[in-house]
């Protein structure tokens, strides 16, 4: 009876030793788990701020190109205006020499009456 309690007893403890062993692996399981689970919310963090980035980066080429093309108007714009005041220029050169022309021509035809 004593040899039956006795293989009863490390039995028990057998059993007890393998359910705390499965404890062990189930709460290393969950630990496990739960790490997977941050390594992939990190990750998704890491790509949200890539796409954060390419959209910044993206945005901010857009708006350089937008002032290049702003200070090209401007600088076209400019040309025009300095080939309009050049033009004006010339045509009062043209006007003032039509006038000494006409004043010499008036004076020719005075002499001559």
């Amino acid at each position: 009876a004593r040899a039956l309690a006795e293989k009863e007893a490390h039995e028990a403890v057998t059993a007890q030793a393998a359910l705390e062993k499965e404890q062990a692996e189930a709460v290393a399981a969950t630990f496990a788990e739960q790490k997977i689970a941050e390594a992939a919310a990190a990750l998704e963090a890491q790509r949200k701020a890539e796409m954060d980035a390419t959209a910044a980066r993206t945005l901010a080429e857009k708006e350089a190109a937008e002032e290049a093309a702003a200070q090209a108007t401007l600088e076209k714009e400019g040309a025009e205006a300095a080939a309009a005041l050049a033009a004006q220029k010339t045509a009062e050169e043209e006007a003032a020499l039509a006038a000494v022309v006409a004043a010499t021509a008036d004076e020719g035809e005075r002499a001559e009456a």
